[in-house]
């Protein structure tokens, strides 16, 4: 139900496009050569049933600003799960002052992995910005610049769609 069930949904669309993308895009280790949308022809009038890159064109939020209060749909599981898509998005795409990528899909996917074990029942979008921060801290451990630039990474994508510590 409602950010703990959107969260699920968000975790195995990140999954999922990860994966879909690992063996058809372009380029794998290049997001900006993927194809973020899923369930493509699926959706209302033949549109993906979602977007990472662009939530708005299939009519869902991609920000915290638009998160939708609903009893519908287990508390909008479907609608607002697109709003850490988002940040997952902004999070595979950072690159740092000198163009290069930041993290690459392999470290991506296993954040995202490895918070999504750290996450209680009941989490919310604050809750797992904070748990993949500090699985960032353990995980590039040995390497303090890499720590700092990545839990900045990790921060500006959660903070472009809203996401808040808690």
């Amino acid at each position: 139900r409602e950010q703990s069930g959107a969260l699920n949904e968000s975790f195995a669309d990140v999954m999922g496009v990860i994966i879909a993308n690992w063996w058809r895009a372009p380029d794998r280790d290049d997001p900006s050569t993927w194809d973020w949308r899923i369930g493509t022809g699926l959706g209302r009038s033949g549109n993906p049933l979602r977007d990472f890159a662009d939530p708005g064109s299939v009519g869902y939020p991609a920000h915290m600003d638009h998160y939708m209060v609903t009893f519908a749909d287990l508390g909008g599981v479907h609608i607002n799960s697109n709003i850490h898509n988002k940040a997952i998005h902004h999070l595979l795409t950072a690159v740092g002052p000198g163009g290069e990528r930041v993290l690459s899909v392999e470290d991506v996917a296993l954040l995202a992995y490895l918070t999504l074990l750290h996450l209680t029942r009941l989490a919310t979008f604050a809750e797992a910005r904070e748990n993949m921060i500090d699985v960032a801290r353990v995980y590039f451990s040995a390497d303090p610049d890499r720590v700092s630039e990545v839990v900045a990474a990790v921060a500006a994508a959660y903070d472009a769609v809203g996401i808040t510590g808690r």
